[in-house]
């Protein structure tokens, strides 16, 4: 069935969006040979990184990280990967695991240029980190990681600007201009103190990493 496809998109059910931002996403990923993407989450988004927040400087930002609340999959990718659902419930970690896997098949990214609506804060639906799990996301997350080898760092390699179709790299030591466009560009709470400024800084500098949070508590903490 997926070889009947170019692209299948595989969203959460508390995702908004309309048939035309859905077109136009399917065309632009088909045309840019994206291997693996996610549309960016627009302003009004729950969200749980603040990476896949919609830039607004960017057509598209290539990373190593593409949330499992909304991936979208070429059908070669998707065959590259599919393996992979047997081995975790809550699919956290994954995010981390699919950009390595199928990098050699086409980009992996977030497309700043669609954005759709994520309706429902993180876990509120009984899933995910929802109460009555057997293994907690937070135990898959780690238990994934350590299995694939895989680092929970998000960061942005390159990406085409919005306005002008110029595209910048990271490198290996990072690209002040390119920081530059993505602070302008970014959401305003992105920019609203200097942990997440950091934040900021981390995922534009390929070197630097921070400790991945821990579980502290039932609601639990995110990696900055």
């Amino acid at each position: 069935m997926i070889s009947q496809y170019r692209y299948i998109w595989l969203p959460d059910d508390d995702i908004l969006t309309m048939f035309k931002t859905l077109n136009g996403f399917f065309e632009y990923v088909d045309r840019e040979n994206f291997a693996l993407a996610q549309p960016s989450l627009d302003e009004r988004s729950y969200f749980g990184h603040a990476t896949t927040l919609q830039n607004k400087a960017f057509e598209f930002r290539e990373t190593n990280f593409v949330e499992v609340m909304v991936p979208c999959f070429s059908s070669s990718a998707l065959h590259a990967i599919i393996d992979s659902f047997k081995t975790t419930k809550s699919g956290w970690g994954l995010d981390f695991v699919w950009p390595t896997r199928v990098a050699l098949l086409g980009k992996v990214g977030i497309i700043d240029r669609f954005s759709v609506f994520h309706t429902r804060p993180l876990g509120s639906a009984g899933h995910g980190t929802g109460e009555g799990a057997k293994i907690s996301p937070w135990s898959e997350l780690n238990q994934t990681l350590a299995q694939y080898g895989s680092r929970a760092s998000i960061k942005v390699l390159q990406g085409r600007r919005s306005n002008m179709g110029k595209t910048y790299a990271s490198g290996r030591m990072g690209n002040a201009i390119f920081f530059l466009h993505a602070v302008r560009g970014s959401h305003p709470v992105r920019r609203k103190n200097v942990a997440t400024y950091l934040g900021l800084l981390k995922e534009y500098l390929p070197w630097l990493h921070y400790q991945q949070a821990q579980n502290t508590s039932s609601g639990g903490k995110r990696a900055l």
